[in-house]
C-alpha cells in the first residue's frame, strides 16, 4: 500500500477547501495527474520504476454523499501500481481514504466531532448520520487508541478533551501518523499493530 499525501494543512482547514468540490472528484483529479515516472515506491523506496497495473472498485461514503442523501451507490476506483524493483503491486490510497473502511476520513471525523459535543443522545446521533451504534463505538474506540499511540510516539501530553481538536487542527497529522506508525489513522486492521509494540514501548510510561 502506498499512502499518498493530500492533506498538508489541518483536516479542519482542508474540509473548508472542499466546499465547492467532492472528495471523489478531487481523488479522481489526483489520480489523473499521478506520474509513475517520478513516484517513489513506499515499499522499497525506489523512484521512477513503477507503472499502473490495474484498479479495483470500493465503496466510499463521503460528506457529499451523505448531504445529498445518496449514500447507497457511491464507489471509487483505486489504482494499483506495480513496482519493478520490489516486484509487488501496491494500492495507491490517498489520505482521504482509510484502509478497510467504507467511510472517508473527513466523514468519520465529523461524526466524532459531533459525538464529542454531546449535543444529543447516541441514538439521535446515529440516526442523524445513518450509522449503527456499534459503528460509532468502533470509530470512537479506534480513535482513542490511535490518539493515545500518537501522544506516546510524539511525546505529546494533551488533555483527553482536546483530542478531537488536536487531530482536526494540527497540520500534517494524517501522514505524520502514518510515517510514525506505518499504518493509517483510524485504520481498523490491527495486523501491523503488534510489530509496533516494541518500537512504541520506549515512548510509553512505565
Amino acid at each position: 500500500m502506498n499512502r499518498i499525501p493530500t492533506i498538508s494543512s489541518s483536516i479542519a482547514s482542508y474540509t473548508k477547501k472542499l466546499t465547492n468540490r467532492s472528495e471523489i472528484s478531487f481523488i479522481k483529479q489526483l489520480q489523473q495527474s499521478f506520474n509513475p515516472d517520478t513516484f517513489t515506491c513506499q515499499g522499497c523506496g525506489c523512484k521512477g520504476n513503477s507503472r499502473k497495473s490495474s484498479s479495483y472498485r470500493r465503496y466510499f461514503i463521503t460528506l457529499e454523499n451523505y448531504n445529498s442523501g445518496n449514500i447507497d451507490d457511491q464507489f471509487i476506483y483505486i489504482d494499483c501500481i506495480y513496482c519493478k524493483t520490489c516486484n509487488y503491486h501496491h494500492s495507491n490510497l490517498y489520505d482521504l481514504i482509510i484502509p478497510y473502511r467504507s467511510y472517508s476520513l473527513i466523514f468519520i471525523m465529523n461524526v466524532l466531532s459531533d459525538y464529542a459535543k454531546h449535543a444529543c443522545s447516541i441514538t439521535e446521533l446515529c440516526s442523524k448520520w445513518h450509522i449503527a451504534i456499534s459503528t460509532l463505538y468502533s470509530w470512537r474506540n479506534t480513535f482513542r487508541h490511535h490518539y493515545q499511540m500518537w501522544c506516546y510516539a510524539m511525546l505529546l501530553h494533551d488533555k483527553p478533551s482536546d483530542s478531537i481538536n488536536q487531530i482536526l487542527y494540527q497540520p500534517n497529522i494524517i501522514m505524520n501518523f502514518f510515517s510514525t506508525t506505518s499504518f493509517s489513522f483510524l485504520q481498523p486492521n490491527h495486523k501491523t499493530h503488534s510489530s509496533l509494540a516494541v518500537t512504541l514501548r520506549r515512548f510509553m510510561p512505565s
